[in-house]
């Protein structure tokens, strides 16, 4: 399961890139600065959204996109306060439960403004925000009086930083720090693996993405994309339109990928992280070969060898070979099993 975490500085002109990895792959978005409003329409599918924005003010706003199978309570939300945004929501499914905590603070982040809410967490929880403090610790040139603030708490609290070490943030003229920091809660420290993505997607920020293993037994996605129409349909998009931009191009383009990718939901089952459509499709095709050689060959073996069996009793014994051959099922099937169950067939053969 992974969660993403990217101040995206406007979404509006940037929406082009929820259809493009590391987006897509990941099941929860957790976005800041959306410059979004009340009456902004946004709509992904199969993803449900928390939002919070300013009123009587440009700028901030905060977003967190779920998964549609899964249930959500609002259990913090502060929106209005110039300082500091945060949206709260506690996240319920049939196997487990965990808080995911999204803060802004555009003039630096003051621990004791949530220390309170923050120990009244009682389920595992991630922390993703904004803080715009610097500091040693998570790779900052100076420190800060809340910073150091911010350090004491975290020391004596149950969380733990992800990220400290690869900037999160790069200004106009280059120069980068590390002011986007997720946190965990110290139960989930082992579980979870955090990378810093390389693109910053038009933001000033880049992305971050974090890995938790805790769902072992999830349906696992894998996704097909049929290329053949997709550049059969660009290219007559393409040839068809009179004065082409990039923007129309790319938007026209994405549309076609969408409707030609096939999402494929697999069983309840635990799949490695390297499991693709072709290790799926491998697994399908080896299910069928057993059935095939099952059916088939052992069938056909049974058969020959009642055939030519002499006696009643022979005859008879071989026959409730074959029917116990018969209904073994595939997924037991092992080479010395197959040879062993050959080999009784052979000796009742005249």
């Amino acid at each position: 399961m992974l969660l993403l975490q990217w101040n995206c500085r406007s979404l509006k002109n940037k929406k082009i890139w929820l259809h493009q990895p590391p987006f897509t792959t990941s099941e929860f978005w957790v976005f800041l600065e959306t410059f979004l409003k009340a009456d902004d329409h946004l709509s992904f599918p199969n993803k449900i959204f928390f939002r919070t924005h300013r009123n009587n003010r440009t700028g901030g706003g905060l977003l967190i996109g779920i998964p549609t199978n899964m249930s959500v309570r609002v259990i913090f939300e502060n929106s209005q306060d110039p300082n500091l945004e945060i949206l709260a929501i506690e996240i319920r499914s049939h196997t487990f439960t965990f808080t995911i905590v999204n803060i802004y603070a555009p003039h630096g982040f003051d621990i004791n403004q949530v220390q309170n809410f923050f120990s009244n967490l009682k389920t595992p929880t991630f922390i993703f925000g904004d803080f715009n403090l610097h500091h040693p610790f998570w790779g900052g040139k100076t420190s800060t009086p809340k910073s150091e603030e911010f350090l004491d708490w975290l020391n004596q609290s149950h969380f733990s930083i992800l990220n400290t070490s690869t900037p999160t943030h790069i200004t106009h003229n280059f120069t980068s720090s590390v002011i986007d920091l997720p946190l965990c809660s110290a139960a989930l420290l082992n579980k979870v693996y955090c990378y810093v993505s390389d693109c910053t997607f038009e933001s000033d920020h880049l992305p971050i993405v974090v890995s938790w293993s805790k769902l072992t037994n999830a349906s696992k996605y894998l996704k097909t994309i049929y290329w053949n129409p997709i550049l059969r349909d660009s290219n007559t998009f393409i040839q068809s339109i009179a004065n082409p931009t990039v923007e129309i191009v790319t938007e026209k383009i994405s549309h076609t990928i969408n409707i030609n990718t096939k999402n494929q939901i697999l069983p309840n089952n635990e799949y490695l992280p390297w499991w693709n459509i072709a290790c799926n499709n491998f697994c399908h095709l080896k299910k069928i070969m057993w059935k095939k050689a099952r059916n088939r060959v052992f069938l056909s073996l049974i058969g020959f060898a009642t055939k030519n069996t002499e006696g009643a009793d022979e005859k008879r014994k071989s026959t409730k070979r074959g029917i116990l051959c018969a209904t073994i099922p595939y997924e037991n099937f092992n080479v010395k099993l197959f040879i062993y169950f050959a080999k009784h067939i052979t000796y009742c053969i005249a």
